[in-house]
């Protein structure tokens, strides 16, 4: 059984923000907070039975409007990089904002869906669904579009369902980017973290992380986790170092929404984190550029303290037709789910 509860979880510059608090019976607790629909809190049960929060993040709202990180947040309306922070739709060239060194578009813009009040609801079945409209013209996108993120907790998963609707043909991306540290939010470097992908290809990028077009395979590169090894190879990977580790698109083998596609687990804690998604790529970085910023209860966080798996169509595929398309018309439904698997290896 699942229960949903609202309280206030403090004010910034835009206003009040609440907290949604789901908790089930198998002992785990998601916080979620109507600033940025974003992921809080995270408490999972470890190997002795002991909670440990797994997700990064900051005390109050407007530290998490403060941070440069998207720390937990629903990412949107187009996750991820735009190249030169133009694209052609319909026939007409939209200009979005250069956000990403004044040149390329990155997670939205500015004032992404992250840095946007949502309102939320608790549903009788113990869900929470949350609830933005994003105006036309916000941030160069067109088309006004409502919103809907779902959150629902089982017994040892969370749920999340993204519903999209616009008035004019757009483009819509959605994601989340929690990162996760599964010794707990405060425990240091994901360094010693096991990753595996079903993800046989990525998307080249340059220096900037604007995909070029190309789909190459992972075999023989510092990218290939098709087989379960240490985040720390990629991390100390001097191949790696404009990305400071895994900064990139992973193009997942064929999949139903159910199957899971990548995991993450830590020997210390015994928690396995996995993830499925109606997505086609994901996203996956390893916090090289976190920075060193002062998180929940006085946590001091730097690089690689936590790892952000993010389900999404590639980056930059507004500029290439032979990526996934994420053109939304007016009267589809824009309809993806994202869930995290939570286990424990005693």
């Amino acid at each position: 059984m699942t229960t949903a509860t609202i309280r206030p979880f403090g004010t910034c510059v835009l206003g009040a923000v609440d907290c949604i608090t789901l908790t089930n019976d198998a002992g785990i607790t998601v916080e979620l907070i109507t600033l940025g629909a974003t992921i809080a809190n995270v408490m999972v049960p470890d190997k002795n039975g002991t909670p440990v929060d797994i997700s990064l993040g900051y005390d109050t709202p407007q530290a998490y409007l403060d941070a440069p990180a998207y720390a937990g947040g629903c990412i949107g309306r187009y996750a991820n990089r735009i190249g030169n922070s133009t694209f052609i739709l319909e026939g007409e060239t939209l200009h979005v904002t250069p956000n990403q060194n004044g040149v390329h578009h990155l997670h939205g813009g500015a004032f992404g869906y992250d840095k946007r009040l949502w309102t939320a609801i608790c549903n009788d079945d113990g869900s929470a669904t949350f609830h933005l409209t994003d105006q036309d013209g916000t941030e160069g996108y067109r088309g006004t579009v409502e919103v809907d993120v779902t959150f629902t907790l089982t017994a040892h998963q969370l749920h999340i369902t993204y519903r999209a609707q616009t008035d004019t043909t757009t483009v819509v991306n959605l994601t989340h980017h929690p990162y996760f540290n599964l010794d707990g939010h405060d425990a240091g470097t994901v360094a010693t973290h096991t990753l595996q992908l079903d993800a046989p290809f990525y998307t080249p990028a340059d220096d900037a992380g604007i995909t070029t077009g190309e789909i190459s395979t992972v075999t023989g590169t510092p990218l290939d986790y098709t087989a379960c090894k240490a985040v720390g190879l990629a991390i100390a990977d001097h191949s790696l170092t404009v990305t400071r580790g895994l900064d990139h698109n992973f193009v997942l083998g064929a999949h139903k929404a159910s199957d899971f596609v990548a995991t993450i687990s830590s020997a210390n804690s015994g928690i396995t984190l996995a993830f499925a998604s109606s997505l086609p790529c994901i996203q996956v970085y390893t916090g090289g550029f976190f920075g060193n910023q002062t998180g929940k209860g006085g946590a001091l966080y730097h690089n690689h303290s936590g790892m952000a798996l993010e389900p999404q169509f590639p980056p930059n595929s507004v500029n290439f037709p032979h990526f996934p398309s994420p053109v939304l018309q007016a009267g589809d439904v824009y309809n993806h789910t994202i869930t995290y698997g939570f286990g424990v290896v005693k």
